[in-house]
């Protein structure tokens, strides 16, 4: 995964480091897609699953 240890003052900061760690490996699964790395690609799919299971784009 992309994150390390972060220090959280309330939820809606939560919320927007969730918000970014989705990007972050949705972005990284486009790029590898398109490098035909498939093996990176899905474990970039499977981090942003782990945050958020129903995610369209990485299911």
């Amino acid at each position: 995964m992309i994150h390390n240890k972060v220090t959280l003052i309330d939820g809606k900061q939560e919320e927007q480091y969730h918000q970014l760690l989705l990007k972050l490996h949705l972005n990284s699964a486009q790029c590898y897609l398109r490098l035909d790395n498939y093996e990176k690609c899905f474990r970039a799919c499977r981090d942003t699953l782990i945050i958020e299971p129903n995610n369209l784009k990485a299911l």
